[in-house]
C-alpha cells in the first residue's frame, strides 16, 4: 500500500507504508530471518551490467570468521589501479546484502570507474553488535592491506553506507582512527542512522509512519543490542562519539521526509564543529530507500551528484570521468 499521507516529491513515487508492521512480533522477526536468507541466495546470482563485473570473495574477521564479500569492477581492469569505495549497506544492521546494493555499487563502479568492495557483515538477528562492527572494520583493513593485489590505490579510498549503512561507515572512520588505520580519503553517509536516541528528534515527531518508521527504528536498536554492547555502543551509533576530530571529510544526505533527518544533519553539523569539511544536502520531497524509485529524475539527479562528489573527493578529474556522470 502507498504511503500518500506526507508531501512527497511529485517526481517520486510514494513509498510502501510499513508502519503497521510489529517489529517486535516473533512472527515478524522470524519471517524477516527467511527473507535474508532469501535475499543472501538471490545477492550471489546478481548479474553486474554495463561494462562491469562482480566477483566475491571473503576476508577473515576479528575472530577469523570468513566473512563474504562482493567486488565491482570495470571489465579488462586487471592491471589498472583504481579508486576504490568500500560500500556499508544498509537494512537495519538486519539484513544482508539484496540487490539494490548492489545496482548501486554497479552504478558506482561503471560511472565513476573504480572498485566498489561490498562486504555481507554479519546481521543482527544471529549476531552481536561486536561482530558488526568489526566485520566492517576488518574489511577496511582488508582493502588496505591487499590494495597492491587488489589493484587499489590506497590514497583513493572512500566509504560509503546508507541508512544503518551509514552508521557502520561512520562508526568505522571512528575505529580506523582511534586503531590507528589508515584514514580513508572522504566519507558519503545517505540517510544515515547515527543516533539510539531517535526519539529526541523532531523529524520522528513529523514523520512517524514514513518509509522507515520509528516502530521499525525502535526494533532496530533493541535487535542490535540485545546481545550486549561490548563497550562498542558509541561506534555503533557514533552521535554519542566525543571526539570528531581527524575524521574524513564527508559528504551527508538527510532526505527531507525521513525520521533520521535530524540525526543525520546533527551528525554533519558535529563534524563541522570539529573542523571537518562537509556538505549537508538536505533532498527535499525524498525519503528513506529513494533509489527504489530508480526511474524517477529526483532519484537520477541525486546519483549523479553523489558521484561528482565522490569523483572530487578522489580528485579524478579527466573530462572523460566527467561526461559520464553527466
Amino acid at each position: 500500500m502507498a504511503d500518500n499521507k506526507y508531501p512527497y516529491s511529485a517526481e517520486l513515487k510514494a513509498p510502501a507504508d510499513n508502519s503497521k508492521v510489529d517489529y517486535d512480533d516473533p512472527k515478524t522477526i522470524a519471517g524477516m530471518a527467511k527473507i535474508g536468507k532469501m535475499f543472501g541466495k538471490m545477492a550471489k546470482f546478481y548479474h553486474a551490467k554495463n561494462g562491469i563485473q562482480m566477483k566475491i570473495g571473503s576476508y577473515k574477521s576479528y575472530d577469523n570468521a570468513d566473512i563474504p564479500f562482493y567486488l565491482f569492477e570495470p571489465k579488462n581492469s586487471m592491471n589498472e589501479t583504481l579508486p576504490c569505495i568500500i560500500y556499508y549497506h544498509g537494512g537495519g544492521f538486519m539484513f544482508p546484502v539484496q540487490k539494490m546494493m548492489q545496482k548501486l555499487a554497479n552504478y558506482y563502479a561503471e560511472k565513476l570507474h573504480c572498485r566498489v568492495a561490498l562486504p555481507d557483515y554479519r546481521i543482527s538477528l544471529t549476531n552481536t553488535c561486536q561482530d558488526i562492527l568489526e566485520d566492517c572494520a576488518s574489511m577496511y583493513q582488508y582493502i588496505f592491506n591487499h590494495a597492491e593485489e587488489l589493484h587499489i590505490n590506497s590514497n583513493q579510498v572512500l566509504v560509503y553506507g546508507d541508512s544503518a549503512g551509514g552508521a557502520l561507515a561512520a562508526g568505522t572512520t571512528h575505529m580506523a582512527r582511534d586503531r590507528g588505520y589508515k584514514k580513508a580519503l572522504g566519507q558519503l553517509l545517505v540517510y544515515p542512522v547515527t543516533d539510539n536516541h531517535s526519539e529526541r528528534y523532531q523529524s520522528v515527531k513529523e514523520y512517524p509512519d514514513a518509509a522507515w518508521p520509528a516502530g521499525a527504528n525502535r526494533s532496530m536498536w533493541r535487535l542490535m543490542f540485545e546481545k550486549g554492547t561490548f563497550g562498542m555502543e558509541n561506534y555503533a551509533a557514533p552521535m554519542n562519539m566525543e571526539d570528531f576530530s581527524e575524521l574524513p571529510q564527508a559528504y551527508v544526505e538527510p532526505q527531507e521526509i525521513d525520521i533520521l533527518r535530524d540525526e543525520a544533519i546533527a551528525y554533519g553539523e558535529k563534524l563541522k564543529a570539529a573542523g571537518i569539511p562537509v556538505e549537508i544536502n538536505v533532498i527535499k520531497g525524498s525519503y528513506h530507500g529513494v533509489e527504489n524509485d530508480w526511474k524517477s529524475p529526483l532519484t537520477q539527479r541525486l546519483l549523479v551528484h553523489r558521484g561528482e562528489v565522490m569523483l572530487s573527493l578522489i580528485h579524478i578529474s579527466e573530462p572523460t570521468r566527467q561526461e559520464a556522470i553527466s
